[in-house]
């Protein structure tokens, strides 16, 4: 179960630096600054996923009953 709560903490925490990148996003005031800014913020939106996908497996494993 601490994997679970542990990746939970992960995902949290990504979520909330997708939050601030979209706000460098949308405070960026040139094009360029703006592109550096949806680079991070799709990054950090393909390592959310990799960890919700994590998350998902062990959920299954959990019910299962294979550690």
């Amino acid at each position: 179960m601490s994997d679970i709560n542990n990746l939970k903490s992960q995902v949290d925490a990504s979520a909330r630096k997708v939050g601030t990148l979209g706000q460098e996003y949308v405070r960026a005031k040139t094009d360029p600054d703006a592109r550096k800014s949806l680079v991070k913020l799709f990054s950090e939106m393909s390592v959310q996923s990799t960890l919700l996908a994590e998350q998902v497996a062990q959920l299954n494993r959990n019910l299962k009953g294979i550690k």
